[in-house]
């Protein structure tokens, strides 16, 4: 039987594919390091030849696998998410009695097409910047790394001991690892100056554009129904992460029904729908229709968060800054 979240609703798949695509990436980044450090690593007693070039073509050769074996894996993962999302829709709304039944309406048109192949070269442009980023970063670390080996070689059997001893602490397997981690495997560097590794970097970019397509999968499939409201999922997040004030709103999914948020403005404040986040949307015929207390919930919040009006202006007001 199928897992159920708290309202009965089978979680969809695409919860567990994109968790083993972030698994698939560890491994491999996991694999890099380790045949890096292998060749890389410096033993003073044992000098070794650094074999450059070959080991610029191993980065290159595995970076482009990765981007291969990675392509396919977002396209089938974003596609089913987004039909996912649409099925999820019509079960929320009870224009379906099983997931399988409600998969088995979905039809998809040019329209849809486009949105989803906009999803997907977006995800993979996202992650083939990332990997260009660390091939780069890589080889620099490789090309340090020699000109360290040289160094040393050249002061070895002078007076310059501690330059010495400086050198092998940093071209130890604990130096070079924590150098390729740092340096090395930078997939991004955001507008805030943090550094993301190539493995941290497309788990978020995964977490956030999966998410996305299975929420553009129901606002699509809320168009075919007439319908236009959700109520954000609750996780029961701390009170002073921005999502909690959002927790249990209902919004308009399309901008279709006056005296809500939509969807965009909201996903606009930064608070909610934000990349790594992980709530979601579920679809109601109405207001009334949900339990008298979820209905006060939503009111309480709605006074909280103000007018949209108000807040659009304030957003606007600060970008132009």
């Amino acid at each position: 039987m199928a897992k159920t979240n708290k309202n009965g609703m089978p979680i969809p798949t695409y919860v567990r594919d994109k968790k083993k695509l972030a698994e698939y990436f560890a491994v491999a980044y996991k694999d890099m390091l380790d045949q890096l450090l292998l060749q890389l690593v410096f033993n003073p007693v044992q000098p070794k030849v650094i074999m450059e070039v070959q080991i610029m073509r191993q980065i290159s050769s595995r970076l482009n696998q990765l981007d291969f074996a990675i392509a396919a894996h977002i396209d089938k993962t974003i596609k089913k998410a987004f039909k996912e999302g649409q099925a999820y829709h019509l079960l929320s709304v009870n224009e379906a009695a099983a997931m399988d039944e409600a998969l088995a309406s979905i039809t998809f048109n040019m329209i849809v097409d486009n949105k989803v192949e906009a999803l997907v070269a977006d995800t993979y442009g996202d992650i083939l910047l990332a990997t260009q980023n660390t091939e780069k970063a890589i080889k620099g670390v490789v090309r340090n790394t020699v000109q360290k080996v040289a160094q040393f070689n050249a002061i070895r059997n002078t007076n310059y001991t501690n330059q010495a001893d400086q050198l092998k602490k940093e071209l130890s397997k604990k130096g070079l690892s924590e150098k390729i981690v740092n340096d090395g495997f930078v997939g991004i560097v955001d507008r805030m100056g943090r550094k993301w590794d190539l493995g941290t970097y497309s788990k978020m970019v995964m977490t956030t554009k999966v998410n996305q397509a299975f929420t553009e999968g129901i606002r699509y499939e809320a168009t075919q129904t007439g319908l236009d409201l959700a109520v954000i999922s609750s996780h029961g997040v701390s009170k002073d992460n921005p999502c909690s004030k959002w927790e249990g709103v209902v919004i308009s999914l399309n901008g279709k029904t006056e005296g809500f948020w939509t969807y965009e403005q909201a996903r606009a404040t930064n608070e909610i729908f934000h990349p790594n986040c992980e709530h979601g949307l579920h679809s109601i015929r109405s207001l009334e229709m949900l339990p008298k207390e979820d209905v006060e919930k939503h009111k309480r919040k709605m006074k909280a968060l103000g007018d949209v009006s108000k807040r659009e202006y304030k957003r606007k007001k600060s970008k132009k800054k």
